[in-house]
């Protein structure tokens, strides 16, 4: 019988895969031949089947039945002795006579007579039930259904023709079976890193968060009271003459309507020109003429009014005068028990003097509706500790607390919108 050794592949040709087989059947030395994939299909469907013979004892369809010479060793017939001087049918025996002899155990005809004719052909039996159907994968892994009796020619590691035994792929061709699958690898080393990609765009700007609540109104000031008004400067003098004016104050003026018919301005110690371009100083008046003798003539017309002379400038502004000691600072009431204030205690401080626990309320509109704006400083100054409460339809908001618990401590209540007041302080 034909086999395939464990040979490697030796190439392609024609788009096939190509092999290396050999002949076991032929005597030594065996030729090495080529065979394609499609060839070694072809050989295990047509070469690679194994009969065994079946030393049946009874009848049995396909074994022989032994015994008398006619025996099977290792899936060999032979006949060892055949009794030739049977007459009837014996089993393991063979009639001999009429041309039919036996000659040291090998049977020969040597004469027969004419051929008789042929009898009528018996009636076909029924067909056997099918066989299982084997099958013949070639490939580089192992198949994943199969039964016992399929061929797997593994041409992508070991090379080998295997046959599957029910449990596990074992070699057909001379070789052991495959071995268990080798331990997996270790880790690779880690490859370099990949460039830096790209930066992202930058994100848009946030949207703004909202305005936080309006904080609590100082207490207000202590009025000082208004200082007195500073003396009136010096008032300035405009004079339209033919002479200078005498005993003139810094910053008068006079319009020299005889001489030069400028205008000068007195700055102190001289009369300067306040005009564009004028002369310079004016010189000190020379001393009068003597009187001529009257004219004769009638009187002239009077002449026309001279202009208006500019106003003069605005005097220093006086020194702040003395505050008013009787002026009024913040106004104070006191009381003893809780306290509803009001509109009339805007701008008040509220000194709450009890022993015991005493409520200050803060209404909405509908009890009283007081101006948005009103302020009241509420203070702590007994032992008893001092709750700031809200009306029926009011709200109080407050950073932390709506209890005054430490003496000599204030608070600022402002209301702040309809209906709200908020507090901040010693709470």
């Amino acid at each position: 019988m034909s086999t395939i050794s464990n040979l490697p592949l030796l190439g392609t040709a024609t788009g096939e895969v190509i092999v290396a087989v050999v002949d076991k059947g032929e005597p030594e030395p065996r030729r090495m031949r080529q065979a394609s994939l499609n060839q070694i299909g072809e050989f295990i469907n047509r070469e690679i089947v194994t009969y065994n013979i079946v030393t049946a004892t009874t009848a049995t369809l396909g074994g022989i039945i032994v015994g008398d010479g006619l025996n099977i060793e290792e899936g060999v017939l032979s006949v060892a002795n055949i009794i030739t001087t049977a007459t009837t049918t014996t089993q393991g025996t063979i009639i001999i006579g009429d041309g039919l002899e036996i000659d040291n155990g090998v049977v020969s005809v040597t004469s027969m007579g004419a051929t008789g004719a042929r009898g009528a052909t018996g009636t076909r039996g029924s067909t056997g039930a099918t066989g299982p159907r084997l099958t013949a994968v070639i490939s580089t892994t192992k198949p994943l259904v199969a039964v016992a009796g399929d061929m797997w020619l593994d041409v992508g590691y070991s090379g080998q023709l295997l046959t599957y035994n029910g449990s596990v792929w074992v070699a057909a061709a001379p070789g052991g079976s495959i071995g268990a699958t080798g331990l997996v690898g270790g880790p690779g080393a880690t490859g370099p890193q990949g460039a830096t990609g790209a930066t992202g765009l930058v994100g848009g700007s946030g949207a703004t968060g909202p305005q936080g609540a309006t904080g609590p109104q100082g207490i207000p000031g202590v009025f000082a009271g208004q200082g007195g008004t500073g003396a009136t400067g010096p008032e300035a003098t405009a004079t339209v003459s033919a002479t200078k004016p005498t005993s003139p104050d810094q910053g008068d003026l006079w319009l020299d309507l005889e001489t030069t018919g400028q205008l000068f301005t007195w700055d102190g110690n001289v009369w300067v020109s306040a005009s564009p371009g004028g002369a310079g100083i004016v010189g000190a008046t020379g001393p009068t003429g003597a009187t001529g003798p009257s004219g004769g003539g009638a009187t002239g017309a009077t002449g026309l009014s001279g202009v208006d002379g500019a106003t003069g400038a605005t005097g220093p502004q006086g020194a702040t005068g003395p505050v008013n000691p009787n002026t009024a600072l913040t106004l104070i009431k006191t009381t003893t028990t809780s306290y509803i204030p009001t509109t009339n205690d805007h701008g008040y401080y509220i000194r709450m003097n009890s022993a015991s626990t005493v409520t200050v309320t803060l209404v909405s509109d509908s009890t009283e509706n007081i101006p948005i704006g009103t302020t009241y400083i509420i203070g702590m100054v007994g032992t008893g500790h001092v709750a700031i409460s809200s009306g029926s339809g009011a709200v109080v908001y407050s950073p932390t607390d709506y209890l005054m618990t430490d003496r000599w401590g204030k608070i600022t209540a402002m209301k702040t919108a309809a209906n709200t007041w908020e507090i901040d302080g010693a709470i």
